[in-house]
């Protein structure tokens, strides 16, 4: 795959939807082939760390990114996939879910390019990933005006609690049994 940097030549724009079209050409290249070569570490350590494994993959999906970030004056915060604790997940049962979370993009001086939110697909029950990272770009950078972008493009997203309200609610419920 070509540099960011070539990419934004190509595009003839380096404004957060051709960022996010780059992420996604990596992800559609790349999503299997990370998955099958972190695989073996995933499920050995899934009896004892469960849904967290998927950390591993999304770390060592966007490393390729980071790194292009990097060469080009970019930075991703917090670090891609996004931040688990505001994330947000629904699915219709344990074998397909999905998790939306961000990181907002900024340029070497501090100034905002955009967000980009990464859409993981997964499942609960055994280690599996029935589709690649769908990337979404977002010219919105406060997490107010994000969640709002968000809550507009999806119903399912508007209704679903972020994940460290779930876990509260849930530890609630455990520790009042």
């Amino acid at each position: 795959m070509e540099s960011l940097q070539t990419f934004f030549e190509q595009q003839h724009s380096s404004d957060i939807h051709a960022i996010g079209r780059y992420i996604q050409q990596h992800v559609d290249e790349q999503w299997q082939l990370i998955f099958e070569a972190n695989k073996a570490e995933m499920l050995r350590r899934f009896p004892e760390i469960g849904d967290t494994v998927y950390g591993i993959y999304g770390t060592r999906m966007f490393k390729h990114i980071h790194d292009q970030f990097s060469e080009v004056g970019l930075r991703a915060t917090p670090r891609l996939p996004g931040s688990f604790p505001i994330s947000r997940e629904w699915g219709e049962d344990e074998m397909d879910r999905q998790r939306w979370m961000w990181s907002k993009i900024t340029r070497k001086d501090g100034t905002n390019v955009g967000t980009i939110v990464t859409v993981f697909f997964h499942e609960h029950e055994q280690i599996r990933i029935p589709r690649p990272f769908q990337i979404i770009a977002l010219e919105e950078t406060s997490k107010g005006a994000v969640v709002e972008a968000l809550s507009r493009r999806s119903l399912d997203f508007k209704n679903a609690q972020e994940a460290k309200i779930e876990i509260a609610q849930y530890m609630a419920q455990v520790a009042g049994h």
